[in-house]
């Protein structure tokens, strides 16, 4: 089996696949990348057992066809220095003897038996719901909602990102909440084969964000009871669902605010990590004291005997009031924020506070015409 491929773009493909790779694994076929030659594509796999991500690229001078695994971290060493090179393969089918060349540079490699690697999970067809989106609406739900995602082992249905989908309204909502923060996204899709939902894991959804922005086309993201399938086009992505019912985030958000502050995000930002340094270490707390048109930052530390204060502008007109957040609650979702302002909801100092991205004309960036974002952020009981 012979095929010349470019330096570079098998370095980008090997890569973004060998991001699914564990440090550690049972099975050291899986140290390997899988390479399999069809005609002139050469399909590329990476696996941890659970997660395995494939891409496809175009190849030439292509002699025979097949399948063998090659040593991950050797071709991962070799291919980052060989810049803008075409590099030629040619595999002994028979020994799984490898021979590279490129000019007057040679190496050789012992690769294994293809077939001896795990082939993607197929899902069960008669069990299987599919909805298909942009690429971009995949990517900025992932990114606008992971940093939420609870790492609390003991509550595994918010170790990841819920997709719920209406087919009625052509519409997803990407939710993650770890019980004290929560963040919610919702977008249109293409289409949909019915309403339907799954939770995305974590780790699944971080590597799917390093692939999708490479991609301007549609995402068919499938699944059946136990796993989830996505496809684009010069990559697959199949994982291990999340199994078990997401908390109910509707209920959550259904607040009835009394109280609505707007705030320019920037300066809401920088005022918070002006203060952070001052606050007590064990929680990280500042205190929001609300008046007219004006937001005063403070937070103290009692053990080092520092305070800190800073006023900050706003748009509010009601009684005056006192709330207390930690420092990376509202600096996490703020960043995540991009227009200039951003609107601050509260029912009461002691109950969740939704916070929400204020569109205006001055915004650029995305199109926020196609998405909905609001986040909600539970305060501190004490300072």
């Amino acid at each position: 089996m012979r095929f010349s491929v470019n330096s570079d773009e098998l370095m980008a493909r090997l890569t973004a696949t060998s991001r699914v790779m564990a440090s550690k694994t049972a099975l050291p076929i899986l140290d390997n990348f899988l390479f399999n030659l069809t005609d002139s594509t050469l399909e590329l796999t990476a696996s941890d057992g659970e997660t395995s991500m494939a891409t496809r690229m175009d190849v030439e001078n292509v002699e025979g066809s097949g399948m063998i695994a090659l040593p991950a971290k050797l071709l991962l060493d070799t291919f980052k220095v060989l810049h803008g090179r075409t590099v030629d393969f040619d595999i002994d089918m028979n020994t799984y003897a490898v021979k590279l060349s490129s000019g007057s540079w040679k190496a050789e490699y012992n690769g294994v038996d293809g077939d001896a690697y795990p082939k993607l999970t197929s899902l069960d067809a008669s069990n299987t719901n599919t909805v298909r989106m942009q690429a971009q609406t995949l990517s900025l739900g992932i990114s606008h909602t992971i940093f939420a995602v609870s790492t609390d082992t003991l509550r595994p249905t918010m170790m990841g990102i819920f997709l719920d989908i209406d087919a009625a309204d052509n519409k997803i909502t990407f939710v993650a909440t770890d019980m004290f923060h929560l963040s919610q996204v919702k977008s249109s899709i293409v289409e949909a084969s019915g309403n339907c939902s799954v939770i995305l894991p974590a780790n699944a959804a971080k590597l799917l964000k390093t692939i999708l922005g490479k991609e301007g086309e549609d995402v068919v993201v499938s699944w059946d009871a136990k796993n989830i399938l996505f496809e684009l086009n010069d990559f697959t992505l199949v994982c291990r669902q999340i199994e078990g019912n997401f908390p109910n985030y509707k209920n959550a958000i259904s607040i009835q605010w009394n109280k609505e502050l707007v705030i320019d995000r920037n300066s809401l930002i920088s005022a918070v990590r002006h203060i952070e340094p001052f606050a007590e270490q064990s929680n990280k707390g500042v205190k929001f004291d609300v008046r007219e048109n004006q937001i005063t930052v403070s937070a103290q530390s009692l053990d080092y005997g520092t305070a800190a204060t800073e006023d900050v502008v706003c748009a509010y007109s009601g009684e005056p009031f006192e709330m207390t957040f930690k420092t990376e609650s509202i600096t996490n979702f703020c960043s995540y924020m991009e227009t200039s302002d951003v609107v601050m909801k509260i029912e009461s100092p002691y109950r969740g506070v939704v916070v929400e991205p204020l569109f205006n004309t001055s915004d650029e960036g995305e199109d926020h015409q196609n998405y909905e974002m609001l986040c909600l952020v539970m305060p501190m009981t004490t300072l």
